[in-house]
């Protein structure tokens, strides 16, 4: 799979709630599940939390989106990725939503490039998740090997920290917002992975493509959700 990170390295970044510099935030529609070539763009200040489906107005999105996905992409004031979040609409319950997202061992049957999984340590909401994946972008393939500790809160929410990797930072999160009375729901899938930090190959090409650490991200976020959504 080319230029697109295997999930779950869709991930949530923080926001740096001490400084009142605005973050860059640019939501975009997207054509199908291709990313779409416009952009609107917002300034938030970074007191805010990054996004937080709470502040989302479902039917605004879902009328953005044309019934199809939709990408917000944030940056720090300088210019840095912080996330990049994919959403959906789904003609399922939070219920059946959280049933697949929730049954890790189940991943590898619908997660591209994901090849191996195994809950470690289960104590109960809190997992702690082996991920085996192949990652290819371009020329380069690997095999990542990371351990996540998932922290779920049913049925809305599932996010993730990095316990140990082949990266030094990812984190990440589902949320779910129920729609039309429960019969129906909006999926997001946050993404952020210091990608830079999986070897110096990797790094030398996203610092020529710019560009590129952006649109693997985005990617991912839609990859996701087109899978879960034909898992469902």
């Amino acid at each position: 799979m080319n230029a697109q990170v295997p999930p779950p390295f869709a991930t949530a970044a923080r926001a740096n709630r001490g400084r009142q510099a605005p973050r860059r935030t640019s939501v975009s529609r997207t054509s199908g599940w291709s990313i779409a070539t416009f952009a609107l763009a917002v300034l938030l200040p970074l007191s805010a939390s990054a996004f937080d489906p709470k502040d989302v107005d479902p039917g605004t999105v879902h009328a953005l989106g044309g019934g199809g996905p939709v990408l917000v992409v944030e940056e720090s004031p300088s210019g840095q990725l912080e996330l990049v979040t994919g959403g959906a609409f789904f003609d399922a319950s939070p219920e059946q939503v959280w049933k697949t997202i929730s049954d890790y061992a189940s991943y590898p049957e619908w997660m591209p490039d994901l090849t191996e999984i195994e809950v470690t340590n289960d104590k109960g909401t809190t997992k702690d998740v082996h991920y085996k994946v192949h990652f290819q972008i371009a020329i380069i393939s690997k095999k990542i090997d990371y351990v996540l500790k998932h922290t779920e809160t049913p049925p809305h929410r599932i996010s993730w920290d990095l316990i140990e990797g082949d990266f030094d930072k990812t984190v990440g999160a589902w949320n779910l917002v129920p729609l039309d009375n429960g019969k129906g729901t909006l999926v997001f899938y946050s993404t952020f992975t210091n990608l830079k930090s999986m070897g110096w190959l990797v790094k030398q090409l996203l610092t020529e493509q710019p560009g590129l650490e952006v649109a693997i991200q985005a990617s991912t976020a839609l990859v996701v959700l087109k899978a879960l959504q034909e898992r469902l």
